[in-house]
């Protein structure tokens, strides 16, 4: 499954905010995770809600705190994603 133009965007700036020694690791978590969430709803290609969802899910509990203050630098607002939080 592809992304669209704007969940391609999104993923690398979510990918680029993860420290460099996590990155290898996370990346395609974060990528497996959007793919479920696109199928999920039935979506032709990952989107912006598709690629938060799947970091959301991606992210250790003990780093959901932090990850709030990311998805906010990233302009996003976190109490949409509560039931994942």
């Amino acid at each position: 499954m592809d992304f669209s133009t704007e969940g391609k965007e999104m993923f690398d700036k979510v990918v680029a905010d993860i420290p460099v020694a996590f990155r290898a690791m996370a990346k395609p978590q974060i990528e497996n995770y959007a793919k479920e969430e696109a199928t999920k709803r039935g979506g032709a290609s990952v989107d912006v809600d598709d690629v938060i969802r799947g970091q959301i899910r991606a992210t250790p509990p003990f780093m959901k705190g932090q990850l709030k203050d990311g998805l906010a630098k990233l302009g996003v607002d976190a109490s949409k994603y509560a039931d994942l939080l």
